[in-house]
């Protein structure tokens, strides 16, 4: 952007201006017809100057003064834009959800303590990195709920993050897509329902997203080991990808996984292992790395490997490449209005034309 430039906010409708004059002159044009039309129906030709006490010069001057009032008031309603203010940016930062598994196979100790704890603990680190901006965090399972709504308190965020376990979810079972549909609606606000849309909140209703509000650029971080139970994950992901919303993705465990553990109703580990209720085997838990890397893909994000090494600064790194967007964003916003300049010659015109005498002197 270059603010030497000069920039017409709502230059879309400057043909306006152009109609609107062609307008007024028609409308002279008009009015000049009809008044000569009139005097030769008053009087003849030798009589017409007696009954008209309007001088056709002092007309024209007037109408001529009009015309560049209301030019001026017509451009000045485009908004001319010029050069840039210098305001200081504060709360630089993109809207970012966080939508966290925490269902019974984020126990699995294959990342030490186990998978839970350790993507509380990188999604702490990276809070602590994040200079601005507001996060959502939506915990999920077989459901999916907001926890805490975009908000720029971490420290709140962090209070309900170390609270977090598999018994705030009444309903077993990984559900992606109904995350990722409840992590867009805490990133674009009410939603209406509507055919064709993700589930969210594991509501039958279908939801539809509404335009954008607060920041213009959001991602939604998403921490799980992929197992999915049937919630068309990639369709949601697509319609992320439509909105502009970009999905980081964070793969936790490994490829051969471990067994997973049963936990009552207060999120205790029992020291059991769950079974599967048809064949009485044990369940082992794995990454299911694929459809996260596609959701990445898809909605222009990325997808990263959480083994235990540290992930936060990598986040972060790409968080705060759309933190530059959004600045330049806000920026491109910053341009100087300049139509000031434009209503004190046009008031000013449009006030002498009132005081400019309209009728010829007395000889």
């Amino acid at each position: 952007m270059n603010g030497s430039d000069l920039h017409f906010f709502h230059g879309e409708w400057w043909y306006l201006v152009p109609a609107g004059i062609l307008l007024v002159l028609t409308g002279f044009l008009w009015l000049s017809l009809w008044r000569a039309k009139m005097q030769r129906r008053l009087a003849d030709s030798q009589l017409a100057p007696l009954l008209v006490s309007t001088s056709p010069s002092r007309r024209a001057v007037r109408r001529v003064v009009r015309v560049l009032g209301l030019t001026l008031l017509g451009i000045a309603a485009l908004r001319p834009q010029f050069g840039l203010e210098e305001i200081p940016m504060s709360g630089k930062g993109i809207d970012l959800a966080v939508a966290l598994d925490i269902s019974n196979s984020m126990l699995v100790p294959d990342i030490a303590p186990d998978r839970l704890t350790g993507s509380i603990m990188e999604v702490s680190d990276l809070l602590d990195r994040m200079e601005g901006g507001r996060v959502s965090l939506v915990p999920f399972a077989g459901l999916a709920y907001i926890q805490t709504p975009l908000t720029s308190d971490f420290g709140a965020v962090r209070m309900f993050l170390r609270s977090l376990s598999p018994a705030d979810v009444p309903v077993p079972g990984t559900a992606i897509g109904k995350a990722l549909s409840v992590a867009l609606e805490s990133l674009v606000g009410p939603q209406e329902t509507a055919p064709g849309e993700g589930k969210a909140a594991g509501k039958d209703e279908e939801i539809e997203v509404k335009p954008f509000s607060g920041s213009k650029h959001k991602a939604i971080l998403l921490i799980t080991d992929g197992e999915d139970h049937g919630s068309a994950p990639m369709e949601v992901a697509a319609r992320a990808a439509d909105l502009g919303i970009r999905i980081y993705t964070v793969g936790v465990g490994s490829d051969v996984g471990d067994l997973v553990p049963k936990v009552d109703e207060s999120g205790q580990e029992t020291g059991d292992k769950v079974t599967d209720p048809d064949s009485g085997d044990l369940v082992v838990s794995r990454l299911n790395q694929g459809l996260l890397e596609d959701m990445a893909q898809l909605t222009g994000g990325k997808y990263l490997h959480y083994n235990g090494s540290p992930v936060a600064a990598e986040i972060y790194r790409d968080i705060e490449q759309l933190e530059k967007q959004e600045y330049a964003s806000r920026l491109e916003e910053l341009r100087t209005d300049r139509f000031q300049f434009l209503l004190l010659p046009a008031f000013l015109l449009l006030f002498v034309e009132l005081l400019l005498p309209r009728n010829r002197r007395e000889p």
